[in-house]
């Protein structure tokens, strides 16, 4: 606009260009239209927009604002796919029934065109579409939606919004009238258009004579342009012309991939540069062969006859091998209606367990033939680990896991299969895509089986009772006392992540409680914890104190002396199964340092 002038001299530029304009904007005939660049400058940044105005006829305009951009956007309408919940935006505003004598006015074009020519703070969104736009048809932005046709799509990312294409696209296909063609539809016809002219400019281009590089990109265009044309609706154009459309577009793009083939490929004959072009005309120069075989004496060259391969097909078979078999997927079932909500008792929380790490198993192992795979598993898994599962009370009269008696094979089967639960949806979750929601629910769904195996853990077992669990319970006889884990950085840090679902809310701080309970003595204390995986590298003195607890109880050989490294290196190997005296002995041991590892890892 400025052409670098300043002072008077853009006064008189800019009034010169309002005069120009808007007589222009008078030309226009009943349903014509004009695109006008649009937006507003500010001392440090502008932004970039387009207008259309349109004679509607009868003495009535209509102006549109084309915004693809992250600026203004609040103000544009919107809506909600139905099928995926995506937003939709309608990039093109318009403004209806404006009257003829107020665009044609200079007062708006001088405010609007001056947002852009002259810089100040003031030139934003909000003066634009709260002041400038309702005052054309002296009606609230909103009252527009429903006096003429309008369109909502999905808004442009931010990198492709940088380039102005969408914009640009948007302008070009926008038609401002009822019944006529979308902009997706005239999108389609933009990328045909722009198709055509890349084939017509390689019509004539001989075999080998393409760069690489281009190759690839107009192949890239036509795979977007296939991808672009299936995702149109068949309702989307009225008259009848989007058959008519896609053929032309699958004409165009068998045609052109036939080119590219032809143009990229290289000559068989090594020798016919610089031939004629009747040379050239043959089947071979144009890189077919329809068969190897060749009449006596064909060769020209010593020894070409050892580079006959008469069985051609029998070699290039022998060199492929057996064909390899189709895979066999195997169904995995997640959902079943015949099984309740969450576990009525030990057997059949056994049961639930089993079936769903089977089919969480199967999944993964599919991961190449299941679609979203890992995700499904992780669903699966995390609701086995936050619903089935009962979580446990701080009073063994009323807790699931300690009120009834539990076999001790029970009691291993158990933790086994929320060890190995843990595994399945630490490998899950860690095969998706992550965000700090996710850390949460997962730090979340750990911490309950957490709480869960510290129940089973706890059970004085009816039949052969565990040395681990009397000893973590504080049931063995002699001057011993229970031990804990602690919520460490889930009960600090994970505070600070989100969690919008109320039922993980709730079980977040269920969790919390009970770890705090445990966590403390009647007199206020603090009880010694074990697997501080969290905290430290080596064993803590809870550790060393469980660990020579049992080494006395199962007959294990202790350090002599008993100095502070020596306790710690023991316990250490025998925590580790460096020294597997302990888990081939006690597995739940083992079974429950994994799951206990699992919750400290996910915080």
């Amino acid at each position: 606009h400025s052409a670098g002038a300043s002072g008077k001299a853009l006064d008189s530029l800019f009034l010169n260009f309002i005069n120009v304009f808007i007589s222009l904007v008078g030309n226009l005939q009943p349903n014509q239209q004009l695109v006008i660049p649009g937006g507003w400058q500010q001392p440090d940044k502008s932004y970039v927009c387009l207008y259309i105005v349109r004679n509607c006829g009868d003495n009535k305009f209509s102006f549109t604002v084309c915004n693809t951009g992250k600026e203004g956007l609040e103000y544009h309408p919107c809506t909600f796919e139905p099928e995926t919940g995506r937003q939709l935006k309608q990039l093109a505003m318009t403004i209806w029934d404006i009257p003829a004598e107020r665009l044609l006015d200079a007062t708006f074009w001088v405010v609007l065109f001056r947002m852009q020519v002259y810089p100040s703070t003031k030139n934003n969104a909000a003066f634009l579409y709260t002041t400038l736009l309702p005052a054309l048809n002296a009606q609230p932005l909103l009252s527009n939606l429903d006096r003429g046709p309008s369109e909502f799509v999905e808004q442009p990312d931010e990198i492709s919004a940088t380039s102005f294409h969408p914009l640009a696209l948007l302008a070009l296909t926008t038609t401002l009238k009822a019944g006529a063609r979308t902009s997706k539809y005239g999108s389609l016809l933009v990328m045909n258009a722009a198709v055509d002219l890349a084939y017509a400019e390689i019509a004539n281009s001989p075999p080998g004579s393409m760069d690489p590089e281009d190759t690839r990109i107009l192949s890239l265009a036509g795979r977007n342009l296939a991808n672009f044309a299936s995702t149109i609706d068949p309702n989307t154009c009225g008259d009848g012309t989007l058959g008519t459309s896609l053929s032309s577009t699958w004409d165009l793009l068998d045609k052109l991939l036939k080119k590219l083939n032809f143009a990229s490929s290289k000559p068989v004959d090594q020798h016919s540069h610089g031939l004629s072009a009747a040379a050239m005309s043959d089947a071979l120069s144009k890189g077919h062969i329809e068969s190897l075989r060749t009449g006596a004496g064909s060769a020209a060259h010593p020894f070409f006859g050892s580079l006959r391969r008469d069985d051609y097909e029998e070699v290039v078979k022998r060199l492929m091998g057996d064909p390899r078999q189709d895979p066999i997927l195997i169904p995995a079932v997640l959902t079943d209606e015949s099984l309740p909500e969450i576990a009525t008792d030990y057997a059949n929380a056994s049961s639930l367990l089993q079936r769903i790490c089977d089919a969480c198993s199967l999944l993964l192992q599919q991961r190449k033939m299941v679609k979203n795979a890992a995700a499904l598993a992780a669903s699966g898994a995390q609701y086995a680990m936050t619903n089935l599962l009962p979580m446990p009370n701080l009073d063994p009269t009323y807790c699931f896991w300690r009120k009834g008696k539990m076999r001790r094979e029970t009691q291993k089967n158990l933790l086994f299969l929320i060890r190995r639960l843990c595994r399945i949806y630490s490998a899950a979750t860690a095969s998706v895509q992550q965000s700090r929601g996710l850390v949460a629910i997962r730090s979340t769904a750990f911490a309950a089986v957490a709480c869960v195996a510290d129940a089973i853990c706890r059970v004085k077992a009816v039949d052969d009772p565990s040395a681990f669990a009397l000893h973590y319970s504080g049931l063995c006889e002699g001057p011993t006392e229970s031990f804990c884990i602690q919520a460490g950085s889930f009960d600090s840090l994970a505070a600070n992540l989100p969690i919008y679902d109320p039922s993980m809310v709730s079980l977040r701080f269920r969790c919390l409680d009970y770890m705090r309970g445990l966590a403390k003595r009647l007199d206020g204390s603090d009880r010694k914890s074990i697997f501080n995986f969290d905290t430290m590298l080596t064993p803590n003195d809870g550790d060393i104190e469980l660990i020579t607890n049992l080494s006395i109880q199962l007959a294990l050989p202790r350090p002599y002396p008993a100095t502070k490294d020596a306790l710690e290196n023991h316990a250490a190997s025998l925590i580790t199964g460096k020294n597997g005296s302990i888990i081939e002995v006690l597995p739940e041991f083992a079974n429950f340092r994994d799951i206990v590892f699992h919750f400290k890892h996910s915080e």
